[in-house]
C-alpha cells in the first residue's frame, strides 16, 4: 500500500515538473515574437546594440548619422533610397541569434554587429571595436565583411577614434549593399538610365576611396556586375 502510494506520488510531482519547466516550443515562440517586435520594412539595416559597452553603444547610434553625411555629398538625378536603419536589442534571456539568421527572417539588408574589448597596455586601457557586416545575398556583393580599430583615448575622444577609424568601412559597405540590392530589384528588365545612374553613384564612391582602399575590389566587383547587365550590352 505503501509503494503504492509512493508511486502515485511520484508520477503527481514528475507531472507537475513536466507543466512547470519552460516548453522549448514556447519559449522559441516568444523569442520570435520578439524579433518580430522590432521588424523594419524589407531592405533596412540591423544594428545589434552591444550589451554593456556604453561606447560600442554610442558608436551604433551614430551609424546612421554617419551614413546621412556620406550621402549627403552625392548629387544624383535619381537617388539611390536610402536605407531604414533600426537599432535591435536583442531578446533577452535567450542565445544571441546569429546576424545570418537575423538577415534572412527579417529580409534585412545588412546586420551589423559591434564588440568592445578592453585591453591593459602599459599602464594605460587600450579599447578595440570590432565591427562585422553581414549580407542578404546580393550579385556583386560578399556575404560579410569585417574591421576592428583600436584606441587609448577614452570617452568621446575614443568614440571620435573609431567613428574615424571605421566610418569609411561601414558607410562604404551600407552603400555598396544598398545598390546591390538596387539591382537585384531591378532585373533583367532594368531600363539602361536606371542602370547607368547606379554606375554614376557608385563612380563616386570610387572618387571617395583613399589610395590604398581595402574595398576596392568589391567595389570593383559589384560595377562589373552592373557593367553586364543584358540591358546596357545590348545598347553597346
Amino acid at each position: 500500500m505503501r509503494a503504492a502510494l509512493l508511486a502515485t506520488l511520484l508520477a503527481v510531482a514528475l507531472a507537475a515538473g513536466a507543466v512547470l519547466a519552460p516548453q522549448p516550443a514556447r519559449a522559441e515562440t516568444m523569442m520570435d515574437a520578439a524579433i518580430e517586435a522590432q521588424r523594419a520594412p524589407p531592405g533596412s539595416i540591423y544594428i545589434v546594440i552591444p550589451p554593456g559597452g556604453d561606447l560600442a553603444e554610442a558608436f551604433a547610434h551614430g551609424l546612421g548619422a554617419q551614413l546621412r553625411r556620406h550621402l549627403s555629398a552625392f548629387v544624383l538625378a535619381m537617388q539611390v533610397p536610402q536605407p531604414v536603419l533600426r537599432l535591435f536589442e536583442s531578446p533577452a534571456g535567450y542565445p544571441p541569434v546569429p546576424p545570418a539568421r537575423l538577415v534572412e527572417r527579417l529580409d534585412a539588408l545588412a546586420v551589423v554587429t559591434l564588440r568592445l574589448e578592453t585591453a591593459p597596455s602599459r599602464g594605460r586601457t587600450t579599447r578595440s571595436l570590432w565591427l562585422s557586416i553581414d549580407f542578404a545575398p546580393h550579385p556583386g556583393l560578399a556575404p560579410r565583411v569585417e574591421a576592428a580599430a583600436s584606441t587609448l583615448q577614452e570617452g568621446a575622444a575614443a568614440l571620435a577614434d573609431f567613428e574615424r577609424g571605421l566610418g569609411p568601412r561601414w558607410t562604404r559597405h551600407a552603400v555598396l549593399a544598398t545598390v546591390a540590392r538596387e539591382f537585384a530589384l531591378l532585373g533583367d528588365a532594368a531600363e539602361p538610365p536606371r542602370l547607368r545612374a547606379l554606375q554614376q553613384f557608385l563612380a563616386q564612391e570610387a572618387r571617395f576611396a583613399q589610395a590604398a582602399d581595402p574595398d576596392a575590389a568589391a567595389l570593383q566587383t559589384l560595377r562589373d556586375a552592373i557593367d553586364q547587365a543584358p540591358r546596357l550590352r545590348g545598347r553597346r
